[in-house]
């Protein structure tokens, strides 16, 4: 079974929705998906409450050095978290399908 990732990036509301479409656009990822969601994190000494958008993409591994270097690139924040996790047990043909569409 081939190794599949999803690719997990927090951001701005008004910045995630053109990085979401440039990477699957780019062919980068086969699909992207994005929630808003709450965040507390700490930054510059300050504990940070604000709002933003989780974005997801699905992958394969050899395109997560090209997603996060385009990710960094468009992303406004100094420091983005840009994450990767294994998926595993994926149906057969989303697998195909996800490959097929990836530039590999």
């Amino acid at each position: 079974m081939t190794e599949l990732i999803q690719v997990i990036v927090n951001g701005p509301p008004d910045a995630m929705p053109a990085i979401v479409e440039h990477v699957v656009k780019s062919r980068l990822a086969a699909a992207g998906h994005m929630a808003r969601i709450e965040s507390t994190y700490w930054w510059n000494g300050q504990l940070v409450h604000q709002p933003e958008v989780r974005a997801t993409f699905n992958t394969t591994p050899a395109m997560f050095d090209a997603i996060k270097a385009e990710v960094a690139r468009l992303h406004p924040y100094e420091t983005p978290s840009i994450v990767a996790v294994p998926l595993h047990g994926a149906f057969e043909s989303y697998v195909q399908w996800l490959n097929d569409v990836t530039k590999l």
